[in-house]
C-alpha cells in the first residue's frame, strides 16, 4: 500500500507552492524593472575596459596590456 499524505501536509505543501510562486513573481518584476535603469545609465556613459595580462604565479606581466 501507498502511504497517504495527511491534511496538514497537503496544505503545508500548497503554501510552499504558493510562497515559491510568489517569490518567482516578485524576482522577475524586481530584475524587469532594475534591468532598464542599469541599461539607460549604462547609455549615458562611456566606460574604458583595460585588459592586464599578468602570471597568476608572480603577478609579472605577460604583455602590454590592451
Amino acid at each position: 500500500m501507498c502511504p497517504t499524505q495527511s491534511g496538514t501536509q497537503k496544505q503545508r505543501i500548497g503554501i510552499f507552492r504558493v510562497l515559491a510562486l510568489f517569490l518567482c513573481l516578485a524576482m522577475s518584476l524586481t530584475s524587469l524593472s532594475f534591468g532598464e535603469v542599469a541599461t539607460l545609465a549604462a547609455e549615458d556613459e562611456t566606460v574604458t575596459v583595460t585588459v592586464n595580462y599578468v602570471y597568476e604565479s608572480d603577478k609579472s606581466m605577460v604583455a602590454q596590456p590592451y
